[in-house]
C-alpha cells in the first residue's frame, strides 16, 4: 500500500514537468516566441533542481519529457534548415540561370540581363 505523502507527490508533479508539456506544445505548433518565454521560467526551475531532491518517478518523468523535447528541437532545426536552403534556391534562380552545354555540362549564364533600354 502507498503511504498518503509518496500518493500526493506522485499527483503533484514537479513544475518542470508541466514547463516541459508547455514547451513541447510550443515547439509543435511553431510558436518559437511562446518557446522563448519559457526559457527564463526553465533556467530558474533546473537551478531549483539543486536543492530540492527528486523521486525516481519524477526523475525519470523530466527525462522522458527532456528528451521528447530535445526530438521536437531537433525537427525544428532541421525545418528550418530546410526552408534557409530552398529559400537560396528559390533566390538565385530568380537571379541566375542555369542550363547544360551540348557536352552535358552545367553552365551558368549569370544573371538575367534585361532587354529594357532606356532612352533620353
Amino acid at each position: 500500500m502507498t503511504s498518503p505523502d509518496t500518493h500526493c507527490a506522485e499527483t503533484e508533479p514537479h513544475p518542470l514537468m508541466d514547463l516541459l508539456d508547455a514547451e513541447a506544445a510550443a515547439l509543435s505548433a511553431a510558436d518559437f516566441d511562446g518557446v522563448a518565454a519559457l526559457a527564463d521560467e526553465k533556467l530558474a526551475l533546473l537551478e531549483g533542481l539543486q536543492d530540492s531532491p527528486l523521486e525516481a518517478w519524477e526523475i525519470a518523468q523530466l527525462q522522458e519529457r527532456s528528451a521528447r523535447n530535445e526530438s521536437l528541437f531537433a525537427a525544428t532545426l532541421d525545418g528550418l534548415r530546410s526552408v534557409i536552403d530552398r529559400l537560396k534556391h528559390v533566390q538565385r534562380a530568380a537571379v541566375h540561370l542555369d542550363t547544360y552545354t551540348a557536352a552535358g555540362a552545367m553552365q551558368d549564364l549569370g544573371p538575367a540581363r534585361s532587354s529594357f533600354e532606356k532612352r533620353s
